[in-house]
């Protein structure tokens, strides 16, 4: 074993003819190391899983170059939006010209929001494979996860499971194999990095939580692949009893002292005997929410009165910014256009709809919190209106997009906006004018 004192990538090694780990390691102050890796499957249509550490920017990228020419990288499979997981995302896709981001709705919503360019995202559909040079990557979600858009994936050719963040374990120094962690210390190391990577596990549902890690052992992968463990291979069973003895079974745990029950347990002065609207009640011996309406539901019936009114076939109904959009709005992704008050935007809908007129459109998700709603979108109209230096023939065009916004008071306070500029531009012929 090796000590560290800073991030250091090691050597790519080889996992079967196809999948490669490019592992890089992480020094934890006090508490060990933990192992930072993405994966490469070598195919027809080239896969990288995660993206690294960005502190490892060029170790990482010289890595991958020397195991494949970056020209003929396809896809970019990202598990979640974690530092560690896309580091170099925005490098990788410079000088891979060819390759597409896999991600899902939520993962593409947050790259919005991070300033990563997300024209170049390819969507998972629910229950649909990722086929890339004869491999099926199959969308799982892993046992356990620190972030709700976290996607790993079973590739059933070399029966190969990416269990993206769950199975990560804090260990003492580098290794070269798994099989170099002694039992106790690879169990010591998986509890503990879940109770920092997941500490809601300590509250799952244990029988729900032992008949997702009963089904893995009935998978039977050959090999796991953790972001965060050397690659495991064969038996997975002792790695998901040392999870299952730590979370499924009665025993004494370390309390959380941030839970809530902990708090209300602990402090005298958390009771309440006078709850106000809006608040929740909480005391010993009962926690029950105050009758009132929902932020969410508030922020969603908003997102969900402006995108049909600006998307109706009636122009008329742009009025309806003055009743779902605040006062300083704020805009992102509408190039051309400067957004700064309703009369402006309501500027921008009539002039695209003299582009697109006889409009269809479908909401095929939308997604709300307390601070912010995303909607998944796809239109059909009549290419009627001059539009990118291309001259309108009346044919029909569809194209799909995403926009997220940020609800203050139930209004709509920042939007980003994309739309598929590619699928529009391709079918009005503005690509071909391009090149010409």
């Amino acid at each position: 074993m090796t000590q560290l004192n800073a991030p250091v990538m090691s050597e790519a090694k080889p996992i079967t003819d196809a999948w490669t780990i490019l592992p890089s390691w992480l020094p934890v102050p006090g508490l060990g190391v933990l192992a930072v890796n993405s994966f490469l499957l070598k195919c027809a249509e080239p896969v990288l899983v995660d993206t690294g550490l960005a502190a490892l920017g060029g170790p990482f990228v010289s890595a991958l170059q020397r195991e494949i020419d970056l020209d003929d990288l396809r896809w970019i499979w990202i598990s979640h939006m974690d530092a560690d997981h896309v580091g170099n995302l925005e490098r990788i896709l410079e000088k891979a010209p060819n390759a597409a981001v896999v991600t899902n709705f939520l993962g593409m919503g947050k790259m919005q929001m991070a300033g990563l360019d997300v024209s170049r995202v390819r969507l998972l559909e629910p229950g649909r494979a990722l086929e890339a040079g004869g491999h099926s990557l199959v969308p799982v979600r892993p046992p356990y996860y620190d972030a709700p858009e976290t996607v790993g994936f079973f590739a059933p050719r070399e029966r190969v499971f990416f269990a993206a963040d769950s199975f990560g374990a804090l260990l003492p120094a580098i290794v070269d194999d798994v099989a170099q962690v002694e039992t106790g210390t690879l169990r010591e190391g998986l509890v503990g990095w879940s109770s920092i990577d997941a500490p809601w596990l300590a509250n799952v549902d244990r029988a729900d939580l032992g008949r997702t890690l009963s089904t893995l052992d009935r998978l039977a992968p050959g090999f796991l692949l953790s972001a965060h463990l050397p690659v495991f291979p064969g038996d997975v069973s002792s790695l998901t009893r040392c999870v299952a003895e730590a979370y499924c079974h009665d025993q004494a745990r370390t309390p959380d002292t941030l839970s809530l029950d902990y708090v209300a347990e602990t402090r005298d002065d958390f009771t309440s005997s006078s709850p106000t609207q809006g608040d929740y009640v909480m005391n010993r011996t009962n926690f029950r929410p105050a009758t009132t309406g929902s932020t969410i539901e508030r922020n969603r019936d908003t997102a969900q009165r402006f995108l049909s009114g600006t998307h109706s076939r009636d122009i008329a109904d742009v009025e309806v910014i003055d009743e779902t959009v605040g006062p300083d709005i704020v805009c992102h992704g509408f190039p051309g256009f400067e957004i700064t008050d309703h009369e402006t935007y309501k500027d921008f809908f009539r002039t695209f709809r003299k582009s697109f007129s006889d409009m269809n459109w479908t909401l095929h998700a939308l997604v709300a919190d307390e601070n912010y709603v995303t909607a998944r979108w796809e239109i059909q109209a009549t290419f009627s209106g001059d539009f990118a230096g291309v001259k309108a023939d009346g044919r029909r065009v569809t194209f799909d997009g995403m926009v997220m916004y940020r609800m203050e008071n139930g209004l709509i306070a920042e939007t980003w906006l994309h739309i598929n500029e590619l699928m529009l531009l391709r079918q009005i012929g503005a690509l071909t004018a391009m090149a010409a």
